[in-house]
C-alpha cells in the first residue's frame, strides 16, 4: 500500500494480504493524481477473522466506491484463512489474477464459452490479451481447436458446422499437426455423411 501510494507508475498491479493499518493511507491513496495510460490494480484480501483489519479495509473500501480513484481494485474475503495464512493465497490469486489474459484461452465446456458470449467473447478476450501483454488480437489456432473440440465432445453438429464455418480461415487446418487436423476432418466428415 506504501508503493501504491508513494510510486502509483512503478507496476500494474500491487497486491496486499491483510493490510494494517490501511487507515493511515486511506487518504492519500484516494488523493493520487489520475495518471495517463493504463491503471494500476490493487488486489486485496482479508480473512474475516481480522476484525480491525476488516473493519479498516471495509471503510476504504467504501470510500473507493464513493470517489474516483487513479486505480483499478478488487478485494476478496479469504474464508478459510487466518492472518499468518492470507500472504499465500493473495500472491497465488493476485497473480492468477493480473495475468489472466495471458494463456490462450481454452475452451473446455461449450455451454459455459457460448452463455459467456460465444466468439464475441473469445475475440473480447484477445483484445484484452493483445492490450497487456502485446500478443496478437485474433483468436489463436489452440482456441480455435478448442472451441471446435468443444461442440465434437457435446456431440452439437449444428454447433460445430457454425463455429466451424467462422473459425475455419486462413492456413487454420494446416498449422494443425496431423492428429488434431484428422480430429476434425473426420467429425466433418461424419456429421455431412448423416445429412
Amino acid at each position: 500500500m506504501h508503493l501504491l501510494s508513494n510510486h502509483n507508475k512503478t507496476f500494474q498491479t500491487y497486491l496486499t494480504a491483510s493490510p494494517y493499518p490501511i487507515s493511515q493511507l486511506s487518504d492519500s491513496l484516494l488523493k493520487l493524481p489520475i495518471i495517463d495510460g493504463p491503471r494500476p490494480d490493487l488486489f486485496m484480501t482479508v480473512s474475516p477473522n481480522e476484525w480491525s483489519v476488516l473493519y479498516d479495509l471495509e471503510d476504504f473500501m467504501e470510500k473507493l466506491n464513493s470517489s474516483e480513484t487513479s486505480f483499478d481494485w478488487t478485494f476478496e474475503l479469504l474464508e478459510d484463512e487466518v492472518h499468518r495464512s492470507t500472504p499465500y493465497y493473495t500472491l497465488f490469486h493476485g497473480l492468477m489474477h493480473h495475468f489472466f489474459y495471458y494463456p490462450e484461452m481454452q475452451v473446455d465446456d461449450l455451454q459455459t464459452f457460448v452463455e459467456q458470449g460465444g466468439i464475441t467473447f473469445a475475440e473480447h478476450y484477445y483484445q484484452e490479451r493483445s492490450k497487456l501483454f502485446g500478443f496478437e488480437n485474433t483468436i489463436s489456432d489452440w482456441t480455435r481447436f478448442t472451441i471446435l473440440r468443444s461442440a465434437i465432445r457435446t456431440d452439437d453438429p449444428e454447433a460445430f458446422k457454425k463455429f466451424y464455418e467462422q473459425l475455419v480461415t486462413d492456413n487454420f487446418l494446416e498449422n494443425l499437426n496431423d492428429y488434431r487436423r484428422n480430429y476434425l476432418i473426420e467429425y466433418l466428415e461424419a456429421i455431412s455423411d448423416n445429412d
